[in-house]
């Protein structure tokens, strides 16, 4: 049996290529799908996949290492499809796959959110453009996807008056976020765990809002009450009021 978990992973490897190392910059050029290994959809370089940025941003120390980076399959969705069916890769978040054997953790699925966020929108001197929130922050901090095996969308932040995001795999909100409430994974934004409790319990059914709280405060120590008085600060916003009892449900199941 290890042999051939062995032979599966040597066939990932060969099919998932990547480019070389920008040796001024540290940084990856990007990567593209190959199909070289045997019973591959196409025997040569998939021709329809595009390079895309692996490094968060210039300069950027990668969030994992080279060999279980992730990629997009948008532009190849054919391919991707063979790869799937033949058990070489597993689907991350939307479009984004990576290899079958690669461990879930967060810095996983953050170089996967990653991908999906422009340049333009990720950190720089005046704050994020995008902050990785609701739902998808969940997932990025704990890996919870409550009734779904797999997140089919990366749901972003943008300040009110801002454009929201209209690009493949991604869902823009407008909401008001306090500087504190920002934290980052490698260079990836994302609304820091108690903020993030906050909101799932404001957005998703109270079933799976209080499961998606009770792993957040397993992993990161987040309480009821830090939960709540985020609440209180913003008391006008949708769902605010259905948060609260997701929360109080959440502090009687122990």
């Amino acid at each position: 049996m290890a042999g051939a978990g062995s032979a599966r992973s040597g066939g990932v490897r060969r099919l998932i290529g990547r480019s070389p190392v920008d040796s001024s910059t540290g940084t990856q050029d990007g990567l593209v799908i190959h199909s070289s290994a045997p019973g591959s959809p196409s025997g040569g370089r998939a021709r329809n996949c595009k390079r895309v940025t692996t490094n968060p941003r210039p300069g950027a120390a990668p969030l994992v290492p080279e060999e279980v980076l992730p990629f997009r399959t948008v532009d190849c969705p054919d391919e991707a499809a063979q790869l799937l069916k033949q058990g070489l890769v597993r689907c991350v978040v939307a479009d984004v796959m990576v290899a079958f054997d690669t461990p879930d953790s967060r810095p996983v699925r953050a170089a996967a959110a990653g991908l999906l966020i422009p340049e333009a929108a990720r950190p720089a001197v005046t704050g994020p453009e995008w902050v990785i929130g609701f739902a998808s922050a969940a997932w990025l901090h704990t890996g919870f996807t409550g009734a779904t095996a797999v997140p089919d969308e990366l749901e972003v932040i943008v300040p009110p008056g801002r454009r929201r995001p209209r690009r493949h795999g991604v869902r823009g909100r407008q909401v008001t976020l306090a500087a504190e409430q920002v934290t980052y994974v490698g260079p990836i934004a994302v609304t820091d765990p108690v903020r993030t409790a906050a909101d799932v319990a404001r957005d998703l059914a109270a079933p799976v809002a209080v499961a998606a709280l009770r792993r957040l405060g397993e992993l990161y120590d987040v309480r009821p009450d830090d939960v709540l008085q985020v609440l209180a600060s913003m008391r006008y916003a949708r769902g605010a009021a259905t948060a609260r009892l997701a929360v109080r449900a959440w502090a009687d199941s122990g």
